[in-house]
């Protein structure tokens, strides 16, 4: 198989969409991470990362959502126009979000502590659908 972070992104998105709708917390939490990760690992592909499309990636990059926000910001300073930054904003939204919540318990999630990851995911995909519809990649 593989690795399709655009698509992969979509999916964790409409999924955490689909468990939130149901009171799931906690996995639409997770899902809204993994599909922000995806997004920007597919953007920092697009444009050229010099060793993401080898696999490569360097330290900060090849993190889950919470480091990776900042291996971002580093990777696209200066590269990208404001205008796409500014779906990423500096301040990481994903500080408090961690891939080992999946061992949490569910009472640890609230509709207010998904929405800001949801909301930043959301970013992330718009990001992404406009650097293909700029053709940027």
């Amino acid at each position: 198989m593989s690795t399709d972070f655009r698509d992969a992104s979509d999916r964790h998105f409409e999924d955490g969409g689909l468990l939130e709708a149901q009171g799931r917390f906690a996995n639409a939490d997770h899902l809204y991470g993994f599909s922000a990760e995806c997004s920007l690992k597919a953007a920092m592909l697009g444009v050229g990362h010099p060793k993401a499309a080898k696999g490569d990636w360097p330290d900060g990059h090849c993190d889950h959502v919470n480091a990776l926000w900042v291996g971002f910001q580093s990777f696209a300073h200066g590269l990208l126009d404001a205008k796409y930054a500014a779906h990423v904003p500096p301040t990481n939204p994903f500080s408090t979000w961690h891939a080992n919540q999946r061992y949490w318990g569910r009472h640890h999630f609230t509709a207010g502590s998904v929405a800001p990851h949801k909301a930043a995911a959301d970013g992330c995909r718009r990001l992404l659908r406009e650097l293909i519809l700029d053709g940027v990649f």
